[in-house]
C-alpha cells in the first residue's frame, strides 16, 4: 500500500473520502471493542448480516440523507484466537491507515513537524497490520525485479518462487476493500437494521 500526499479533506491514499463510513462505523468496527462488554453470537448477528444459508433474502434500504447506497471501506481479514471457543478464528478489523484522514506527523519529542510554510506535515495513521505486511515485504529479493521469467536461470527461478511465498504471506495481513450496504435481514426481521459487508470485486 503506497502512501501518497493528500489533504485529509480529500480522503485517503485511495483518493476517496471515508468520513461518512467512519461515522457509520462509530459503534460498528471502530477498534474500541476492547472497551465494550463481550458480545454474544446473538448480539453480533443482531447487528451485522451474516449469510447462514446458500440463499438469503436481504432487503437493501434507501440510503440515509447524505449517504450512498453502497459505502466502501478497508478492512484486514486476519486470524485471531477465540478466548471462549478456543482454537483459531477469523475477524475483519477496521484499517485506520486506509480509512482515516491523515494526522500531523510528530517528532521524537511529540511535537508536530511543520513545513517551511508553517503547515503541519500530514501522514496516515499507523496500522500495526499494515506495518506487518510491509515488514514481510522487506525480505523480498529485488535482484530479479526486472528479469523476465522466460530468461531466468535456475537460481533466479528459485528466488522468484521464494518471493511469491513472501507476497502470499504479506497478502494475509494487507487491508482489503469492502462494500457495505444497510438493510433488513428478511430471515431475522426482528433484529431491525443490519449492515452487510462483503469483499469488493475488482472484476465488477
Amino acid at each position: 500500500m503506497e502512501n501518497k500526499n493528500v489533504n485529509p479533506s480529500q480522503g485517503t491514499a485511495q483518493g476517496a473520502d471515508y468520513s461518512d463510513v467512519m461515522t457509520m462505523f462509530s459503534d460498528y468496527d471502530s477498534g474500541s471493542d476492547n472497551a465494550k462488554p463481550k458480545q454474544t453470537k446473538e448480539d453480533i448477528l443482531a447487528k451485522y448480516f451474516t449469510p447462514r444459508n446458500k440463499i438469503e433474502n436481504f432487503r437493501i434500504l434507501p440510503p440515509l440523507p447524505g449517504r450512498k447506497i453502497i459505502e466502501e471501506a478497508f478492512f484486514h481479514y486476519v486470524p485471531v484466537n477465540k478466548a471462549v471457543t478456543g482454537g483459531k478464528g477469523w475477524r475483519k478489523i477496521y484499517c485506520p491507515s486506509h480509512n482515516s484522514p491523515k494526522v500531523p506527523k510528530l517528532d521524537a519529542q511529540g511535537n508536530v513537524i511543520k513545513t517551511e510554510q508553517g503547515q503541519p506535515v500530514l501522514v496516515q495513521e499507523k496500522c500495526p497490520l499494515c506495518e506487518k505486511a510491509e515488514s514481510i515485504k522487506k525480505s523480498l529479493d529485488t535482484t530479479i525485479k526486472y528479469v523476465k521469467k522466460d530468461s531466468m536461470n535456475a537460481a533466479q527461478l528459485a528466488i522468484r518462487e521464494k518471493n511469491s511465498a513472501i507476497y502470499k504471506e504479506a497478502g494475509k495481513w494487507e487491508a482489503r476493500k469492502y462494500s457495505i450496504v444497510r438493510g433488513i435481514d428478511k430471515g431475522m426481521p426482528k433484529d431491525g437494521v443490519k449492515f452487510w459487508r462483503f469483499k469488493h470485486n475488482f472484476k465488477n
